[in-house]
């Protein structure tokens, strides 16, 4: 055998091939910028703010009670408000004296020092949104001027107490430090009598104190925030009409506001503007469009991989089970359209694979000097992913055989190959067809995106799920509600009275105005108990005499008898009476020999039928009833948790919606809750390119999941997202624009400065793309390698030239 043919002939590749022959597959890259970016400057102007809220607050309680104390020449006293406040809405704090009537009160000295500030403070946080107190003292009206001045002495004590209610550290501070309040719950004069300008100086000390000393740039941008807040917004007013008043007071304002954005950690080790090389200030990043082009060469084969020989006018059979198989050597149809297709399925497996790249350690433009489109960091990673693509491909197709059919179902499986010529052997060669392949890849374009790094984005979202959940549960449990049955009415048989006899008075002892108290003990017999009689505590009395023929007897209007008091009382075995008697005058002649007070109760039982229908009716309430509610409980739990279950997987199934949930929160977190980030909201929107946004979540620890039993990736426990927007080239400027409205001067040289670089590596980009030269070519290759791509198998019969001998 000194000849295979195992050439491939032009005449089996299509009349005309693509010239290149070449396959080309899109994708995109993100290169991170570390630059600070609106959302950071939101975080920060947060905290500034909200330590700007705080001691305006404080600055605010201070002059109100100042203008208390000279209105009403009393200072308000927080002990009386918060016991009173807490009596009137079913708050007890101790020692408190919880009849109805009292409003308010004021307390002991004792009570102040065993209350004491802190004490004080927490019972004082624990009331309702809008405690309900009146004017100190106790004042009564007496005239419509009293009646004015109580409710406006009254309406100065709730706001005073509502702000003692506000979570303030500034004002936790000045009560931790005795200066707010002294060790008796009371308001201290030295606060109440400075000037505004001392009060504030007071408050600015009292402030939380920074661990470290902030740093140049962080006292400058949270000075430039101070400023810009003081001067905007005017619920910081009176705190602001201090400040302004003073440069140096100012300067201390923005120190603390300082110390307030440095706990951010945002900018720890940021000198400048331009300098921000943390994670959470690379907020910018650039869109690189990229294609990658895969050339073909023609077809070749390695091998021969595997031979079989048969001799002449026979059959090689190869049998085995499961199946009859018969191969045969036709290309089908199917199998055709299948092979021209494959370079499609090539790149979407390569579109699939690549999709958006993200280099998140890059410092391209620190500097604002490297040219940004020669960064590329994800190379060895891109090549990684297409030769891997290109492997996975070549195997599919090594393992598949050219065609086969199935001839039926049976427990043998046959694969033929017959020697047809009478005198030379037959040899089936096999070889794997494989092509090399060029591969390279391109830069085409430039563009810009905003990734900013979006914390706790889910967490209103989970308390809506939890609420929800909630709320379903509780639900079913009022729809299920197991209702006690009506307790059955008591009937009584067996009445009888039983008597009791106080002591007997003597009548030598009977004297003008003098009184007699003797306690009487009726007790059941035991037979009675044992018969199930009771006593009841209605009790009748009256006064027995017992005298000789000379005697008189008291008459009506010469004693009283008080009503009885009961003692004691326990209804199955006694019951003891106090009894009072008073004589205010003797009788004429000779008093009776003996008085004394009788009373009288009635034993009695309840009937055989009212004793079945207590058990019954006990069995009820104290057994089934709780069992059923039990049950009610479970069943409310199970379908509440099946219900929330219902609704994540509603979120999480539809990731549009998931996607617009989260750009909401990040508007909300930007521009506030208020009216104006539906406007803003608007107008981004447009700007970015949905269609190629992305949301890469960071995973909580798996010690601290939010939603036990879901991943660390779902968004119920992420603790973070970085949510790639691209920017649609031509909305740019009106993105920019919208928020950079938001923002000082300083913050928007910055954001001038991203966008400057970002055109400026577009157009050198474009201008390269457009003229393509050598040199531009050569300027714009990423990256360029060889490989291969394994197309199949071929089958080659070969007959032998020499004459097959036989023995």
């Amino acid at each position: 055998m000194t000849t295979i043919h195992s050439t491939i002939s032009n005449d089996v590749f299509p009349t005309e091939l693509t010239d290149p022959n070449k396959i080309v597959t899109e994708y995109q890259s993100y290169t991170l910028i570390p630059r600070l970016g609106p959302l950071s400057y939101a975080y920060i102007k947060k905290a500034a703010r909200r330590r700007l809220w705080y001691m305006n607050r404080t600055l605010v309680l201070l002059n109100m009670v100042a203008t208390y104390k000279a209105t009403w020449k009393v200072k308000p006293d927080l002990q009386s408000l918060a016991l009173g406040a807490m009596v009137t809405t079913g708050h007890t704090a101790p020692g408190v004296n919880t009849d109805p009537a009292i409003v308010r009160r004021v307390p002991t000295s004792d009570e102040r020092r065993m209350i004491g500030p802190r004490v004080l403070m927490n019972n004082v946080r624990r009331l309702p949104d809008r405690p309900t107190a009146a004017p100190a003292g106790g004042v009564v009206a007496a005239s419509p001027m009293a009646d004015l001045r109580i409710g406006l002495q009254s309406e100065s004590d709730r706001d005073i107490l509502g702000i003692f209610r506000e979570s303030n550290p500034v004002i936790d501070r000045l009560v931790a430090t005795g200066r707010l309040l002294d060790d008796k719950g009371d308001i201290n004069d030295e606060l109440v009598d400075m000037d505004p300008m001392g009060r504030l100086s007071a408050i600015i000390e009292a402030a939380p104190a920074p661990e470290s000393e902030a740093s140049a740039f962080i006292s400058s941008v949270s000075k430039s925030v101070t400023v810009d807040a003081l001067a905007h917004d005017r619920s910081l007013s009176p705190v602001a009409k201090v400040a302004k008043a003073n440069s140096a007071l100012q300067d201390r304002v923005a120190a603390s506001v300082a110390d307030s954005v440095a706990q951010l950690d945002m900018l720890m080790g940021v000198a400048t503007y331009d300098d921000a090389p943390i994670v959470d200030s690379r907020e910018w990043a650039f869109l690189r469009r990229e294609r990658v082009e895969i050339l073909l060469s023609p077809p070749k084969f390695r091998g021969p991989l595997s031979v079989n020989s048969v001799a002449p006018n026979s059959e090689l059979t190869l049998t085995d089970s499961q199946s009859t198989t018969s191969q045969t050597f036709d290309i089908s149809a199917s199998q055709s359209a299948r092979t021209s297709g494959q370079n499609m399925l090539i790149s979407n497996q390569i579109r699939e694979k690549l999709g958006t790249l993200h280099d998140f350690g890059s410092n391209l433009g620190q500097t604002m000097s490297e040219q940004g489109y020669e960064k590329d960091n994800s190379k060895g990673e891109k090549r990684t992913i297409i030769e891997q693509t290109l492997s996975e491909i070549s195997e599919t197709n090594a393992a598949t055989t050219i065609s086969s059919s199935t001839v039926g179902a049976s427990s043998v499986r046959e694969y033929k190959t017959r020697g047809n010529d009478t005198n030379f052997a037959t040899t089936e060669v096999s070889f794997e067809v494989f092509s090399s392949v060029q591969v390279t890849h391109f830069l085409d374009g430039i563009g810009a995106v905003w990734c900013p790094r979006i914390k706790n984005p889910y967490g209103m979202l989970r308390q809506t799920i939890n609420d929800y959940e909630a709320q379903v549960r509780s639900d079913y449990v009022v729809e299920n509600h197991v209702t006690d049955p009506a307790e059955p009415l008591p009937t009584y048989e067996g009445f009888a009275p039983v008597p009791g006899d106080a002591k007997k008075i003597s009548g030598d002892d009977i004297e003008d105005d003098t009184e007699f108290t003797y306690l009487v003990t009726i007790a059941l017999r035991d037979q009675d108990k044992a018969q199930g009689y009771f006593l009841d505590d209605n009790v009748t009395y009256e006064l027995i005499q017992e005298s000789e023929w000379d005697e008189n007897e008291l008459d009506a209007d010469q004693y009283d008898i008080l009503p009885p008091v009961v003692k004691e009382y326990v209804p199955n075995s006694h019951i003891t009476i106090e009894t009072t008697l008073k004589v205010h005058e003797e009788p004429w002649g000779w008093n009776p020999s003996w008085v004394w007070v009788r009373v009288t109760v009635n034993k009695f039982k309840y009937t055989a039928s009212y004793l079945q229908q207590l058990e019954d009716y006990m069995n009820t309430v104290g057994q089934l009833n709780p069992a059923r509610r039990s049950a009610v409980e479970a069943q409310a739990k199970r379908y509440a948790r099946l219900k929330k279950e219902e609704l994540i997987r509603r979120y999480a199934d539809n990731p549009a919606e998931l996607r617009e949930y989260t750009f909401i929160a990040l508007m909300r977190q930007m521009f506030g809750n208020g009216k104006n980030w539906s406007y803003y909201h608007g107008i981004i929107k447009t700007c970015i390119n949905w269609d190629r946004a992305q949301i890469q979540p960071e995973p909580a620890k798996p010690e601290h999941l939010a939603a036990d039993g879901l991943s660390p990736f779902h968004f119920l426990n992420v603790v973070a997202v970085r949510f790639f927007l691209p920017i649609h080239e031509g909305s740019e400027d009106a993105f920019f624009e919208a928020v950079s409205n938001t923002l000082d001067t300083n913050w928007k040289q910055l954001f001038a400065k991203v966008k400057t670089y970002v055109d400026l590596q577009r157009d050198k980009v474009d201008t390269m793309t457009e003229r393509m030269n050598e040199a531009d070519i050569q300027e714009l290759t990423l990256d360029a390698y060889d490989s291969e791509l394994v197309l199949g198998r071929h089958l080659e019969a070969v007959l032998s030239k020499t004459t097959f001998l036989e023995s």
